[in-house]
């Protein structure tokens, strides 16, 4: 059987059940926040930006040393961009 408890153990333990309580109220109302969505994805979108350069970069640097793939690469991306600027400009 257990103890009876004590009106400060049954205090205690409400203030604790608040707590954890406003805790997870807290938790959703930031994961529902749009400017909290809106910066989230812009720190992505910079990460994925950082990531993508470097990939770049790496390209543009292993087609400076003669690799043909690499050359390639970049010959199709800037066909592309040439293509994809072509088009705006007939618009």
């Amino acid at each position: 059987m257990s103890e009876a408890r004590t009106v400060a153990e049954i205090e205690a333990e409400i203030q604790r059940t608040r707590l954890a309580l406003q805790s997870t109220v807290d938790e959703i109302t930031h994961r529902v926040d749009p400017r909290e969505q809106v910066a989230e994805m812009k720190e992505r979108a910079k990460n994925y930006t950082s990531v993508v350069k470097e990939q770049v970069l790496d390209t543009v640097e292993r087609a400076k040393g003669g690799s043909a793939k690499d050359i390639g690469i970049l010959a199709g991306v800037a066909i592309v961009a040439v293509l994809g600027i072509a088009a705006l400009v007939k618009r």
